[in-house]
């Protein structure tokens, strides 16, 4: 990936389970250590991006920077954050909205005033709460920066209220579109614990 923070959206997937257990923080740090060589101006690609190197390397410098940020960044990051639901942003992918195949009644033109002709491909939307509004320059600089050059990336603002309903409304969306995709690709019930049965011709 071309960013060092786009390394972290490899532990999306995991990152309930991660915050379970406690291990979020560490995970996201170990996703982007191999990169933190760029503190090191003399350091060699290859110290930082081998097999060798994670012992080597990315290990001590990991923990190391685990270690400082539990005990000297994570603490005050956290008070100064507002609470509750304020505190989040969803990161939505256009691609994601798209009427399926079989959907009749989505497939409808619903979006009149898309600014371009294809509304979906290589598009995403940051949505912030307006609660962290007082951030808005700093979150919309790093948000188009550490977004990739081919993906063109907005950033809107709700207040509490409508952020509340929208980020319910695409949690159950895409709860729904995993339904689908279970059941459609793995042929899997998925209102059952396991596959299916297939059916015979």
């Amino acid at each position: 990936m071309p960013f060092t923070i786009s390394h972290t959206a490899v532990v999306l997937p995991f990152s309930r389970l991660l915050a379970r257990w406690q291990l979020l923080s560490a995970a996201v740090i170990g996703a982007m250590v191999p990169d933190f060589r760029i503190f090191f101006p003399d350091l060699p690609r290859v110290e930082s991006h081998s097999a060798v190197a994670l012992l080597t390397f990315c290990l001590p410098v990991g923990l190391s920077t685990y270690w400082m940020f539990q005990l000297l960044i994570k603490t005050p990051m956290v008070e100064v954050l507002p609470d509750g639901p304020a505190a989040r942003f969803l990161v939505v992918e256009h691609i994601l909205l798209r009427a399926l195949p079989e959907d009749a009644v989505n497939a409808l033109p619903l979006l009149e005033a898309a600014s371009r002709g294809d509304p979906w491909s290589s598009q995403l939307s940051f949505v912030f709460p307006t609660a962290l509004k007082p951030l808005a320059t700093l979150i919309e600089r790093v948000a188009r920066e550490e977004t990739p050059a081919h993906i063109a990336a907005y950033v809107l603002w709700l207040n509490d209220a409508p952020f509340a309903a929208f980020a319910a409304a695409y949690e159950d969306w895409l709860t729904a579109l995993r339904r689908h995709r279970l059941a459609d690709r793995l042929n899997a019930d998925p209102d059952g614990a396991g596959l299916a049965p297939e059916t015979v011709p």
